[in-house]
């Protein structure tokens, strides 16, 4: 899998992506989630745009999001939204006739 991961995107390319993809999921579900239009949150999140590559990342993420996250937690936000979709999708088709 790592080696055509490495030839079709680039190997480095792709995991900042899903770095990126992670961090981007940890900050919707833990200030957009519920109210995606919540002013305070928006209001934070522009302050953490504003501040850029300025400041440790890492830290500035931390305190937007409200708690320090590891590795768990970037995997977690990658795959939960997968999960949930999966599961409120596959709640509602009709696979009785499908062919596995």
């Amino acid at each position: 899998l790592s080696s055509g991961i490495n030839a079709e995107y680039g190997g480095a390319r792709y995991y900042s992506y899903l770095w990126s993809r992670s961090i981007a999921n940890l900050i919707f579900y833990n200030l957009f989630y519920e109210d995606p239009f919540n002013e305070e949150a928006g209001r934070r999140l522009k302050e953490f745009l504003r501040r850029g590559s300025s400041v440790n990342y890492q830290r500035s993420v931390e305190q937007l999001v409200g708690y320090e996250f590891g590795l768990e937690e970037m995997v977690g936000a990658l795959v939960e939204p997968v999960r949930a979709f999966s599961r409120g999708y596959l709640d509602h088709q009709d696979i009785s006739d499908q062919w596995w």
